[in-house]
């Protein structure tokens, strides 16, 4: 599984108003770094760049790693 530095990375609850380190998005997400990178890139992720450093806000990730309702028929 991960080593003991990745899972140190995932926090335990998700702050909308807050902004996750790149390595952090990535272990929330389950997700490789240049997978997350493609995901900024196309238009899926939104990030926040900060001079050479590369933010996700919370609500990307709450919004990325929630499940949708499934629609009652």
């Amino acid at each position: 599984m991960g080593t003991k530095a990745e899972k140190s990375l995932i926090p335990i609850a998700l702050d909308a108003n807050q902004r996750y380190s790149l390595a952090e998005a990535q272990a929330v997400l389950r997700q490789s770094r240049t997978k997350t990178y493609l995901d900024i890139r196309a238009g899926n992720l939104r990030a926040i760049r900060v001079g050479a450093r590369v933010y996700v806000p919370g609500s990307e990730l709450i919004r990325l790693s929630t499940l949708p309702m499934e629609q009652q028929a």
